[in-house]
């Protein structure tokens, strides 16, 4: 039973490490090694005017593809005007733009 326990806590840690946070171009993202993929996330100064969120990312000398927009990530950006979403992006989490008032163009590509 212990040695369960110690495999699963230690593929936790490992899954835990992978991941890192970084701002990129203005846009901060949780990149995962082990996926090659870059999750969008919130700001604590604020998202502001025109966003245009990559189909990828480089950092190291790696490319992540940008895959997921996490929940909350523009929330209450007041300043944010518009946003260009790629096609590489699979899920755009829950009240992503709620408090946006200011957002007048959404565009997700196809």
């Amino acid at each position: 039973m212990k040695t369960k326990f110690f495999l699963a806590t230690l593929m936790l840690l490992l899954c835990v490490v992978t991941m890192q946070a970084v701002e990129i171009n203005g846009i901060n993202y949780n990149l995962d090694e082990s996926t090659g993929t870059a999750v969008v996330t919130s700001k604590y100064e604020k998202y502001t005017g025109d966003i245009v969120i990559p189909e990828s990312v480089i950092y190291e000398q790696i490319t992540y593809s940008v895959t997921s927009i996490e929940s909350l990530a523009f929330y209450y950006c007041t300043g944010l005007t518009s946003i260009t979403i790629p096609n590489s992006v699979k899920s755009i989490e829950n009240e992503t733009f709620s408090g946006c008032t200011r957002l007048e163009t959404l565009v997700i590509e196809c």
